[in-house]
């Protein structure tokens, strides 16, 4: 499995929730993450393209 889809499983796993997702000027993919019980927040950023779809694809379904 790759790195940043890791990453945001791993977030998911511990209560967090995906709040945005946005693509910078240079294509990477930017994700806001944010646990509603602590009021904690994470961001992300990932730019791997066949990544990216992975991320976008399991935060939908998610």
């Amino acid at each position: 499995m790759n790195s940043c889809l890791n990453e945001v499983i791993v977030f998911y796993d511990h209560g967090f929730k995906c709040i945005k997702y946005e693509h910078n000027s240079d294509g990477s993919l930017v994700i806001y993450l944010k646990n509603f019980e602590n009021e904690k927040a994470h961001t992300l950023c990932c730019n791997d393209k066949k990544e990216i779809k992975e991320i976008k694809d399991y935060i939908d379904l998610n």
